[in-house]
């Protein structure tokens, strides 16, 4: 396993959090048919949602760490056979899972992580009982991630309003399968040919259609919202009197173009933003911080708009600073230093000194994402709706284009950037499938890598590394 799974699940561990693809869920005993239905319960939702993680040890309501009938051996209730003998007895389609293990404040806690790429539900295929003969599980009952009353992301049997999200998860993910196998028999020529074809056919749609105005009156907005969102970081700052190292940063825009629901600077909000965030990296693209144990790093309200600092002086940022801006309005800001210039990692570089080519491409595939979901969680019709970008990277330039953080790949060596800033825009419709995404994401990347003495990233690795972000393989 590489090592940024590893750290990944150390963040999730050390920031325990509950959202549609993250599970919460106090200690059991999967030999015990209460807890293995439970086990069962949660994993195939998690699979018919597309995939996630279920964290062993931690209280769902108060989100603190259980200290209460902890396993004499925890690797060993957990040990990946046993979890994995459990789910296929039951699962109707065969899927499988990985256990890692993350260690807080001594204890070692599983996280059993379910993997995307779902095409058909999966049901329970056999009946459960307990000592009792009490139906615990019942056959081709179906399990789906959900929102209660309160908007707090459960695991229940699936109901009629959800039928249509767990259909769209499959169709997606069989729309992937097409899409590779067009590339496998078209051949990369080919494929590019048909791909270039296909963006020909956008850009006369956009003349004819009044798109192309709209973009321009948008790219307007993204850019006062970036410089807004620049001046209230620096105006946080100089006010808590951060000393901060040098750095550079990666900042983000999004306004959600579409008719939606209003709403209001409440909890209630956040609970659905932070419901819907996927959770694709252990430290996720527009968190919620509100559980964090430093008051200081909790979202607070600035004029009807939700707002987080986070620097790397907390215990639980942990070589992070992070600035996050919520709109109720469908307007979100996030500026995040340099993984290169602040990491708590051993072999990061010197800082302004590299940039992580495949970290960068991680960030823009999770922003990206995250948009998608929130759209469709705040209720705009994602079959109108226009997910709007402005991405940008400071302190460019000196800097060597590297792999640092994933020593297994390799690139041309010696690529410096001589430019300090770099802008990108996105333009996405908010029903974009997974299999689509890879487009997007070359697309605001080129602009970037094209700095470091003209470096161009192939597709077939776009399309590598998005994937296993989507399927939180990073």
């Amino acid at each position: 396993m590489a090592i940024p799974s590893l750290r990944s699940v150390r963040e999730l561990i050390e920031n325990p959090q509950e959202s549609l693809s993250v599970e919460l869920k106090d200690w059991i005993d999967p030999s015990l048919p209460e807890d293995a239905a439970k086990l069962v319960k949660e994993c195939f939702a998690l699979r018919n949602y597309n995939g996630g993680d279920l964290i062993v040890g931690f209280d769902d309501k108060t989100l603190l760490q259980s200290k209460r009938n902890i396993p004499s051996d925890v690797s060993a209730t957990f040990h990946a056979d046993l979890v994995q003998q459990v789910l296929s007895k039951y699962a109707s389609e065969p899927f499988g899972v990985s256990v890692e293990f993350g260690e807080l404040n001594g204890i070692s806690h599983p996280v059993i992580r379910i993997p995307s790429g779902v095409r058909v539900p999966v049901c329970v295929k056999s009946d459960l009982f307990d000592s009792k003969q009490k139906k615990l599980l019942a056959v081709d009952d179906v399990y789906f991630r959900t929102l209660n009353a309160n908007n707090r992301p459960s695991s229940a049997k699936i109901k009629y309003r959800d039928w249509p999200a767990l259909l769209d998860v499959c169709f997606d993910n069989r729309e992937a399968d097409i899409g590779r196998f067009l590339r496998r028999h078209l051949g990369s020529t080919s494929a590019q040919n048909l791909l270039n074809s296909l963006k020909d056919l956008t850009a006369d749609q956009i003349e004819t259609d009044g798109s192309a105005f709209l973009r321009s009156s948008v790219s307007d907005r993204l850019s006062a919202l970036l410089l807004a969102g620049r001046l209230r970081f620096a105006a946080i700052a100089l006010k808590r009197k951060s000393a901060f190292p040098a750095f550079g940063t990666y900042e983000a825009a999004l306004i959600i173009e579409g008719e939606h629901p209003h709403h209001k600077a409440n909890y209630a909000f956040l609970d659905i933003l932070s419901s819907a965030n996927p959770r694709l990296t252990g430290w996720p693209i527009w968190l919620d911080s509100r559980t964090f144990s430093d008051e200081s790093t909790r979202p607070f309200v600035h004029y009807g708009v939700w707002e987080a600092f986070i620097d790397s002086v907390s215990a639980q940022a942990n070589g992070h600073i992070d600035f996050y801006r919520y709109d109720p309005s469908g307007q979100f800001y996030l500026l995040r230093a340099l993984q290169d210039d602040v990491a708590a990692s051993e072999r990061r570089p010197k800082p302004l000194t590299q940039f992580e080519a495949i970290v960068a491409v991680y960030r823009v595939t999770e922003t990206l994402a995250v948009g998608r979901n929130f759209a469709k969680a705040l209720g705009y019709d994602t079959e109108t709706a226009t997910l709007c970008y402005k991405l940008k990277w400071t302190k460019l330039g000196g800097r060597t284009l590297s792999t640092w953080a994933n020593p297994e790949r390799s690139l041309s060596y010696g690529r410096k950037a001589y430019q300090d800033e770099c802008v990108t825009e996105a333009f996405i419709p908010a029903n974009t499938p997974d299999s689509a995404l890879p487009q997007f994401v070359k697309s605001a990347v080129d602009p970037l890598f094209e700095i470091f003495e003209g470096f161009e990233m192939a597709m077939p690795v776009i399309e590598e590394i998005v994937r296993r972000v989507l399927e939180r393989r990073w």
